[in-house]
């Protein structure tokens, strides 16, 4: 299989408390170094990335599968932080 059959699908989620609305994007990314980045938005702009390197490219399903994992927890981890109204606050 060809390295872009490995790639893991990203996460979106969206928060609103109120009047203010966040987004929240988790996404692999392989270049220059293989990592995980989870972005969070409000209207539209970027306030704060959260960014996991990870140790090596993914180059195998097994891999794929372990790098949607630790994608799936980090964006629950960022959701769960946020979802505490005075962090999200912080973040604006």
């Amino acid at each position: 299989m060809a390295q872009a059959d490995y790639i893991p699908a990203g996460r979106t989620s969206r928060i609103v408390q109120g009047s203010t609305e966040i987004q929240i994007q988790t996404e692999f990314a392989s270049r220059p170094n293989p990592r995980l980045t989870t972005s969070i938005f409000s209207k539209g702009q970027v306030m704060h990335k959260v960014e996991q390197e990870l140790q090596s490219q993914i180059t195998s399903f097994e891999d794929k599968i372990r790098v949607e994992d630790k994608l799936r927890k980090q964006h629950f981890e960022v959701l769960k932080t946020l979802k505490d109204e005075k962090k999200l606050q912080s973040f604006l």
